[in-house]
């Protein structure tokens, strides 16, 4: 069986483009910090040891974006995966440089952008999420899906690695790109042709069970996330455009309001059990 597909975005949703020129290559992934603030992380052509973390504000609207910082990077480069962390107010970013570091996790100031501390994880990361509700990170590589306690993602959080919770996803694609997720729900974006054809799989980050899929019918979605009120935001790189829909994925996927407790985490282990979030 295919897809199941409850909800197809076409040209329509509130588009903004990236201002042209002012960051060379093309945007790859993108944090949301808040509805109207978010960090949009560009490399350059073909270089992948390089990257450029740029954060953008509307004081107001969704339709006027100005540059507030930008940073040049040269410790992570084709970020695939970018998430923001509210936390501890920190942007993580998939560190690929040079087809290397593939599960290279590299993290920033959100304000200032400035580096903090880079790790490796034990598996691939090609798409990494933070989940504002359960307090927990989520990372794609191919059709492997897994939880990561926050612990993991702290500079001091070396044993934390060790342990998580994987899943492998029902649907793969051609392009596999970055990942959202929101109150127990994991979003997997998959490119399958750059032409405009975009899947987004949600998968219970409780069970692993597949939910259904929204269909983005344009461009090439690299990247997706989930802001604090719970609306959608995706980043296309074609036209170097940020996107918000005006309905939120939690009305058509039910999530878990629940999260795993540490000690349930075991590495390589899938389904673990879950305890309700205090």
């Amino acid at each position: 069986m295919g897809r199941t597909v409850k909800k197809t975005i076409k040209k329509g949703s509130s588009i903004v483009k990236l201002p042209s020129g002012d960051t060379p290559g093309t945007p790859q992934s993108m944090a949301v910090i808040s509805s109207n603030n978010r960090v949009v992380v560009h490399n350059k052509g073909n270089n992948n040891n390089v990257a450029y973390l740029k954060r953008y504000s509307a004081k107001m609207a969704y339709t006027t974006w100005s540059t507030i910082n930008y940073k040049k990077s040269t410790v992570c480069g084709h970020c695939n995966g970018a998430c923001y962390c509210n936390k501890n107010s920190t942007i993580y970013v998939t560190g690929y440089t040079g087809n290397k570091h593939t599960n290279r996790i590299v993290a920033f100031d959100s304000k200032t952008l400035e580096y903090k501390y880079m790790f490796d994880l034990p598996v691939g990361a090609s798409g990494i999420a933070y989940d504002r509700y359960t307090g927990q990170f989520y990372v794609g590589k191919g059709k492997s899906l897994y939880v990561f306690p926050y612990e993991a993602f702290q500079s001091g959080g070396a044993g934390a690695r060790k342990k998580y919770k994987k899943y492998t996803a029902a649907y793969g694609g051609n392009h596999y790109q970055d990942i959202g997720g929101y109150k127990g729900v994991i979003y997997r974006v998959i490119t399958q042709n750059r032409n405009g054809t975009n899947y987004v799989d949600a998968y219970n980050a409780y069970n692993g069970k597949y939910l259904g899929s929204i269909k983005i019918g344009y461009g090439e979605c690299e990247s997706i996330d989930i802001d604090e009120d719970g609306n959608l935001h995706f980043l296309t790189a074609t036209n170097r455009a940020l996107h918000k829909v005006n309905w939120r994925p939690a009305s058509i996927f039910a999530g878990a309001a629940a999260k795993l407790s540490n000690a349930s985490f075991t590495a390589g282990t899938a389904r673990q059990a879950f305890v309700a979030k205090a």
